[in-house]
């Protein structure tokens, strides 16, 4: 797999080179691409834009990477754009297919941007005359920060501030960060990570929280960097790096095959079919319907049906909400209840055949597992099911857990399946030229597994 590339998204009035530090740090293991928005660093030539425009020029450069892999960072001002951007490629759009998550640290949200407005009046005011004054630079900078930068950060960030474009500063704060984008971002469930500084004011961890969690239900909660404020990758680089290099690997564990991503991003495939596609890899929220004892019994469970190589967290959890709302197949053995009831019956009579099914040594789960497709396990007196009830159950469980990984599209990338990249956005599907056995087209995926004897 190509390495991923992470972009980031600089704060108001710095650039691209706030990230030196972060990028450091992370350069090892991630292709690190530090971009100066329109406006600011190495472009403020380029004057103001709309957070439309910004949107747009970022996606290109994207685009241009051509990435089969890739995370987007916002910090401040940049969040904003980066939300966007990610709402951009979950809304199916070419050449975005490759985005494996998105972090937002101490971002501005996608609503408008809470700012008491005498303050944002002062801040329009030191760049009217075309530029600001290195006194005024010098206190803005220390009033984002929880103790004085010094050093190379505070040099960075002092030339940063005294050479962005007055346009542009003034195009956000009069502007951009005003500007409702709620709707347009909506809800998105790719993996997310948001961050805020410890002593940060207006994008703290409460704005964080309330203005930009709802959106990214998948970042859990809001984490916290200690001894910083508002500009936390130059205050604390190290300690964010580790953060977001956590994240990173996880997240990258979970990306599709570049084969795949570039058959998703090609014209075979049409914008709604590709997002449709995208959430579902991304997969639902966390489940709630299940105690948690339970949900670590379907777990080990599911690895043992699909094997050690699945992510069984995620597709017991893709089963959990299936038969929470009702998902099933709409079929069912007459001595068992509905999904929603026998699941959990099933699941606590597993934990008390063996005394704890998901502490238990492989082994004792194998072996339980064994007899109840056999129908011979031995059911405690009190059980919820009888041993027939269970291996009832555990037949249609399988299948179950079976169908959901074959619906996966990283599934569908290791069998080499392609049936969904036969349309595209014309009046007439492009299908299949080739037709005969062995005969692969030149577009189609070569699965993991698709040619095995």
């Amino acid at each position: 797999m190509s390495r991923t590339t992470v972009f980031f998204l600089h704060a108001l009035g710095m650039s691209g080179r706030e990230w030196n530090n972060v990028c450091a740090v992370l350069a090892p293991k991630f292709d690190c691409v530090p971009m100066d928005l329109p406006g600011f660093g190495d472009r403020a030539a380029m004057g103001a834009c709309s957070v439309d425009a910004l949107v747009n020029w970022t996606i290109a450069q994207i685009k241009g990477r051509a990435s089969s892999a890739w995370v987007i960072v916002g910090h401040s001002m940049g969040g904003k754009i980066a939300s966007l951007v990610t709402a951009r490629s979950q809304s199916g759009e070419a050449g975005l297919a490759g985005c494996l998550g998105v972090a937002l640290v101490a971002a501005s949200p996608p609503s408008p941007e809470p700012m008491e407005e005498g303050r944002r009046q002062h801040m329009i005011d030191v760049f009217k005359s075309g530029s600001i004054a290195p006194k005024d630079a010098e206190a803005f900078i220390d009033a984002n920060t929880a103790g004085a930068l010094s050093g190379l950060s505070r040099e960075v960030a002092l030339n940063d501030v005294l050479h962005t474009s007055a346009a542009a500063w003034t195009e956000w704060l009069e502007s951009g960060s005003r500007e409702d984008r709620s709707t347009d971002v909506g809800q998105l469930l790719v993996p997310s990570l948001i961050l805020a500084g410890s002593e940060d004011g207006d994008l703290g961890e409460t704005a964080q929280r309330q203005l930009n969690l709802p959106h990214f239900p998948k970042a859990g909660q809001v984490g916290v960097i200690p001894q910083c404020a508002h500009l936390i990758p130059l205050e604390q680089a190290e300690a964010f790096a580790a953060v977001l290099e956590r994240a990173l690997d996880s997240w990258e564990r979970r990306g599709l095959p570049a084969q795949m991503v570039w058959l998703l991003d090609s014209d075979r495939v049409a914008p709604a079919e590709r997002a449709r596609i995208l959430a579902r890899h991304h997969g639902p929220e966390q489940a709630s319907f299940l105690e948690e004892a339970d949900r670590a019994t379907l777990r080990a469970l599911t690895q043992h049906v699909l094997g050690s190589d699945v992510d069984a967290t995620d597709i017991a959890n893709r089963a959990e909400v299936a038969f929470q709302e009702g998902q099933g197949d709409g079929w069912r053995f007459a001595d068992l209840p509905e999904d929603a009831e026998v699941w959990p019956l099933a699941l606590k009579t597993l934990e008390r055949c063996c005394a704890g099914f998901a502490k238990s040594s492989w082994d004792i789960q194998a072996q339980v597992l064994q007899a109840t497709t056999e129908g011979t396990l031995q059911v405690p007196a009190g059980a919820p099911l009888t041993g027939g009830q269970m291996k009832q159950w555990f037949e249609d469980a399988r299948a179950h857990l079976a169908r959901i990984w074959a619906s996966l599209p990283s599934s569908w990338a290791e069998m080499g399946y392609d049936g969904f990249a036969v349309g595209g956005s014309g009046v007439v599907l492009q299908g299949y030229a080739a037709t005969s056995a062995d005969d692969v087209e030149p577009w189609q995926l070569i699965g993991t597994h698709a040619h095995e004897d």
